[in-house]
């Protein structure tokens, strides 16, 4: 189920009258490290990561220090922690304190194919992993912007309860999501980021270091021409940050000619055909 039918189902939970979601002209496939790259583009703070191709060069990760590493491998599939690989590899996510076992960690994954619950039978080749500097998390919520013919333009959905599968926490405990309608020409307004990072639970500075991030997402969302974009989850670390975890983001097929560059990035070579 794609990031945006997902957010319509969870529109349709919250609301008695439900108004088709705005589509895509077509999917676009982008790797996790895809979009870090483009939350770290617009200054929306993200783990620090490096990425390790075929070549296993160690050299990317010789300025790259952190207490704990997590090692990704890179398919577009889920259920990667707990999949194996065809040369008997288990895992393709891996937490090491240990710099030096990453190029072996990498090396067990790179030119090897991936299995999990859904990849097909024989799993997808990995040719890259994502090394990132793992955060300790204290509390995990999410937040998504999405197109929504039901606001007639865009609308932020809120929870504390990141994390975890957002439609159940929608259908179990509605009182936990938060709607937000934006005027597409007021934008997200001071006002409205904070009472998001409110109802997110964040304190004291880290209140306004939400706020911040918000609107960031906004001017990200816009500058893409994004059709939604989904952190989950936005977390809030121990040592009092707020770093986005995981993006999913769609993209607007019809504005194509204006982002060239990233749909340049789309990857279809785990694209089934029969699709």
């Amino acid at each position: 189920m794609s990031a945006i039918t997902k957010t319509s189902k969870i529109f349709r939970v919250l609301m008695h009258q439900y108004s088709p979601r705005v589509t895509c002209k077509r999917n676009l496939n982008l790797q996790e490290y895809h979009s870090k790259d483009l939350l770290k583009k617009h200054q929306v703070s993200i783990q620090n990561f490096r990425l390790l191709d075929s070549s296993l060069d160690s050299k990317v990760l010789s300025d790259f220090k952190a207490n704990e590493y997590v090692v990704k491998a890179q398919i577009l599939a889920g259920g990667r922690g707990k999949g194996h690989f065809n040369n008997g590899f288990k895992g393709g996510v891996h937490l090491t304190k240990n710099p030096n076992e990453i190029v072996n960690l990498a090396r067990n994954m790179i030119g090897h194919k991936l299995i999990t619950k859904q990849t097909p039978k024989d799993g997808i080749l990995v040719d890259k992993v994502m090394i990132a500097e793992s955060v300790n998390i204290k509390r995990e919520t999410y937040l998504s912007i999405v197109l929504e013919r039901a606001y007639n333009g865009a609308a932020l959905v809120a929870s504390p309860a990141g994390g975890m599968d957002i439609e159940a926490v929608a259908e179990k405990t509605p009182h936990l999501i938060k709607t937000v309608p934006i005027d597409i020409y007021e934008g997200i307004t001071d006002k409205t980021a904070r009472e998001v990072a409110e109802f997110l639970e964040f304190k004291g500075p880290l209140l306004n270091k939400c706020a911040d991030e918000i609107k960031k997402l906004w001017q990200l969302f816009l500058k893409v021409d994004a059709t939604q974009l989904e952190i989950n989850p936005l977390v809030e670390t121990d040592d009092g940050k707020v770093v986005a975890v995981d993006a999913k983001i769609n993209f607007d097929g019809n504005a194509e000619f204006r982002q060239k560059e990233i749909f340049a990035l789309d990857d279809k070579s785990e694209t089934d055909p029969r699709e």
